[in-house]
């Protein structure tokens, strides 16, 4: 064999094993550590839960949001210089 490709082989076997050998010592390092030093156990955690509001409420309060987000939408549409603008999408308008 070309004595050049026998010293590329051995290079890349050699770069192979140093990388799994370095691999293998940051495994076997990180089981010890986690040997010596355990990880905490959980702590039971009383939670307290808040009274859901009724869905009445709910739905009240969602179509007062979509109002106003309605509202601002429709105020940015009919701004004077919205005619002039070439692109009048409402994210656009949002963004000036």
């Amino acid at each position: 064999m070309d004595p050049e490709l026998l010293l590329g082989l051995q290079i890349s076997l050699t770069g192979l094993l140093v990388t799994f050998i370095a691999l293998g010592l940051l495994v076997l390092t990180m089981r010890l550590l986690t040997r010596i030093f355990p990880a905490e156990q959980p702590r039971k955690v009383k939670f307290v839960t808040q009274k859901q509001p009724p869905q009445a409420d709910a739905d009240e309060q969602r179509r007062e949001e979509l109002a106003a987000a309605l509202a601002v939408g429709v105020s940015l549409l009919e701004q004077p210089h919205i005619e002039t603008s070439r692109d009048p999408s409402l994210g656009k308008l949002l963004e000036q």
